[in-house]
């Protein structure tokens, strides 16, 4: 299926760059550029001033065929012009009066700072006339609904704009018009009205979002009171705490803990003996073994004997035990399936030195199977229990979907010296596992080159370009000027510029 479209092209470009097919790619984004795509053309006169910087044809073209509606695009144009000395070309592309064309409005999803990196780069190309008249459209007519892009464009206004659009944007009362559902931009906003003295809007906007959370209930007023404790607006904390202490839902231990951790940092005592008043001991679920650790530990830091000794009580049929491996006891007693989880995290120590857990807990998780053997590991080493484990194969039935799960579990396999485990799981997490993510494919190549056979690290390198890895290929080849101008199919490709693109 031929595609058409700015954003298929921009696709199916990425991913031809990203495999190391550099000239398909190229011709792909040589095709957006004629329809208008600001970043293909970026891009294209990069990659061909890289290839040849005497050459300033694709500069020359891409300027007169590119659309000017997307600022963080035109943006990024003008950098790339200017970076690669194609003066004018700059000169032609401001002709055209980009702050007049873009859309203020441009999706917040793609770039919430596009149109304040746009102002910046029209100052920092020259084009200070420009920059004013982008900053004075945009008080003047951007949408008012979401608070993130309010808060983006008064605080752009204040920084890099003028006193007069800070005061054109403010009597539009974003206050009462903005979303009051997202805390932290609203957090935000309230800290930028008061900056800039618009007290009243600021007040608004609080009572807006006090509201909202009153009405979504469970937690949300910790929530928005953690957001407003992040920002320094402490004139409008206490109307935001005193409403949280309230509405709080006493029977959740993490929102109660949170709450408690916050009124500590904010030195609000009365508040805390507020909520304490409560009686959070008495109803808190202690169905989540780790939440209940959250509140007891801030009933602890708030002085709360009473509260904490009460929960304590409580909790102690359904607490882990404090042993020297608690780290991996905190988080294994929830994973577990609940065919094989004991009645209670209490008995978890005493189930794992009998043979029937492990014997019957499912192989296909590797990271419980990492947590298990942990586990085992660090206090019965010599025990059956482990022995049974490791005679299960669990390398070679693992499934190996997660490659940050398979590298958990080849670690936890490598620090027991189990030669053969590492063996099978190493094979396998070569040769299949999904390496989609960046930041996986660096961590298991890491991991194989310090576990795994020079074989079984090649095998992993090779699969590298196809699964949209080639610059971490080319890093680990012994020779990257070979790869410069990108591969056809396993070889290097023969150098091409600005003619071959057709």
């Amino acid at each position: 299926m031929t595609v058409t479209s700015k954003a298929g092209l921009q696709a199916q470009a990425d991913a031809l760059w990203a495999c190391g097919r550099f000239r398909e790619a190229a011709q792909l984004d040589k095709q957006a550029t004629t329809l208008g795509d600001c970043f293909a053309a970026a891009r294209l006169v990069s990659v061909l001033h890289a290839a040849d910087p005497a050459d300033q044809r694709p500069a020359a073209w891409a300027v007169e065929q590119v659309t000017l509606d997307n600022p963080a695009a035109v943006t990024s144009l003008l950098n790339t012009l200017r970076r690669v000395g194609a003066d004018d070309q700059v000169a032609e592309l401001l002709a055209r009066e980009p702050a007049a064309r873009v859309v203020l409005e441009f999706p917040l999803e793609d770039d919430a700072f596009a149109m304040e990196t746009l102002l910046r780069c029209l100052r920092d190309a020259g084009a200070d006339d420009q920059a004013s008249a982008l900053a004075a459209r945009a008080a003047a007519h951007t949408r008012l609904d979401d608070p993130l892009r309010v808060a983006v464009l008064l605080d752009m206004l204040r920084t890099a704009g003028t006193s007069e659009d800070v005061a054109v944007l403010v009597a539009r009362a974003p206050g009462a018009r903005t979303a009051p559902d997202d805390y932290v931009a609203v957090a935000w906003l309230v800290e930028l009205l008061s900056e800039a003295g618009a007290h009243d809007q600021a007040a608004t906007l609080v009572e807006r979002a006090v509201g909202h959370a009153v009405r979504a209930g469970a937690g949300s007023l910790a929530r928005l009171l953690g957001d407003f404790c992040e920002r320094d607006i402490q004139g409008y904390l206490a109307a935001v705490a005193e409403q949280a202490v309230a509405d709080a839902p006493i029977s959740d231990p993490a929102v109660v803990a949170r709450l408690l951790t916050r009124l500590h940092e904010g030195g609000a005592d009365d508040l805390i003996t507020a909520l304490v008043a409560r009686d959070p001991a008495r109803h808190a679920h202690l169905h989540r073994s780790r939440d209940v650790a959250s509140l007891l530990d801030s009933l602890d830091r708030v002085g709360a004997e009473g509260q904490l000794r009460a929960l304590a009580e409580r909790a102690a049929p359904h607490s882990r035990v404090k042993q020297r491996n608690e780290p991996w006891l905190a988080g294994l007693f929830d994973a577990l399936p609940p065919h094989v989880r004991p009645a209670s995290a209490a008995q978890l120590p005493a189930a794992l030195q009998t043979p029937t857990l492990v014997s019957e807990v499912p192989l296909d998780d590797p990271r419980l199977i990492a947590k298990l053997l942990g586990t085992l590991r660090s206090s019965w080493p010599s025990g059956n229990p482990l022995r049974i484990l490791l005679a299960r194969d669990p390398a070679a039935h693992v499934c190996i979907d997660d490659p940050e799960s398979v590298v958990l579990l080849l670690n936890q396999l490598r620090l027991m010296r189990t030669h053969s485990q590492v063996t099978t799981l190493a094979e396998r997490a070569a040769a299949t596992t999904p390496i989609s993510g960046e930041r996986d494919a660096k961590e298991l190549l890491k991991c194989l080159r310090i576990i795994g056979t020079q074989r079984q690290v090649d095998r992993f390198l090779e699969r590298l370009p196809d699964a949209g890895h080639f610059k971490l290929f080319v890093q680990a080849s012994d020779q990257p000027e070979r790869w410069r101008f990108g591969r056809e199919s396993d070889q290097p490709t023969d150098p091409w510029g600005w003619d071959d693109l057709g």
